[in-house]
């Protein structure tokens, strides 16, 4: 039977996106200054830190369309944060929804499917870090703040080799990110019926 969407499940949403928006941003600000390589890999290292946030907001949910609210509009506000990039659209959207269908498949009781679920939500930033290649001078542009030898550094960096490391990152660093959720949580998805 298809569980319907409360007020309360909107109010777990608005919750859970605020939090993992700031963690999000705090993440990014705080990495990305600090160095070129360090700015390519910030969405990995997302994916480690905010993890267990993204196994509690399953557990509490447990709902088709929650994660894909959850994450749209986590792409809309990074959309509206980045001046609009296409490309973060064009990985955000379809990777939010098809992390909904995973987790919905195992009508989100099943971890494995849940850590699947949740490295299929991890490559919405991709987008912004893909823009690096596709629309590489308008961002270098937008990094010229950073200084001439962070933009030098930024353009030396970004090579075909290197967005495979960051979709590589991405993926391991979410599967653990995940993991250590679902052990931190244990107790909380027992409750909840999740394997």
């Amino acid at each position: 039977m298809k569980k319907k969407m409360k007020i309360k499940d909107f109010i777990t949403i608005g919750l859970f996106t605020a939090i993992y928006f700031v963690l999000f941003v705090m993440i990014n600000f705080i990495l990305g200054p600090l160095s070129p390589f360090l700015l390519l890999f910030t969405s990995g290292i997302e994916a480690l830190l905010l993890g267990p946030i993204y196994m509690l907001f399953i557990a509490k949910t447990q709902k088709r369309g929650t994660i894909s609210i959850f994450g749209g509009l986590m792409v809309t506000i990074w959309l509206l944060q980045t001046g609009g990039l296409w490309t973060v659209a064009a990985f955000g959207y379809p990777a939010v929804i098809i992390a909904d269908l995973i987790a919905g498949k195992g009508k989100f009781k099943s971890s494995k499917l849940n850590i699947l679920s949740y490295i299929f939500f991890s490559f919405w930033p991709l987008g912004l870090y893909a823009s690096f290649w596709i629309l590489k001078d308008q961002l270098l542009s937008m990094a010229a703040s950073y200084g001439e030898d962070y933009v030098e550094g930024l353009r030396a960096a970004t090579t075909p080799g290197m967005f495979v490391a960051i979709i590589v990152a991405s993926i391991v660093l979410s599967c653990v990110g995940a993991y250590i959720g679902k052990k931190l949580l244990k107790k909380h998805f027992e409750r909840a019926g999740i394997v």
